[in-house]
């Protein structure tokens, strides 16, 4: 079954892009997410950056590159990340 847009989990964004360090903190401390999913974040509306801000050390430009991400990423506008492979040294 292929996922759609809505049942992508806001911390399976990593996946997808590079994120600042913050918001990449935040998106792995999924229990203080008010929104599980895209979905859950697209149907709170105009309240969804509102209600980001209420996490700590989450701020406007974090929500705003939040907000980014999830657009770009229902407009199709990604490329699934490789993990970066260390070289030993």
């Amino acid at each position: 079954m292929k996922k759609t847009y809505s049942s992508i989990k806001l911390n399976e964004l990593r996946q997808y892009f590079e994120i600042s360090k913050r918001l990449q903190n935040i998106l792995e401390n999924e229990e203080i997410l008010p929104f599980k999913t895209i979905e859950e974040y697209l149907n709170a509306g105009l309240s969804a950056k509102e209600e980001l801000k209420k996490i700590p050390n989450l701020g406007e430009k974090s929500a705003k590159e939040l907000e980014f991400l999830i657009l770009k990423f229902i407009d199709g506008d990604f490329q699934i990340i490789k993990p970066k492979i260390g070289r030993a040294h």
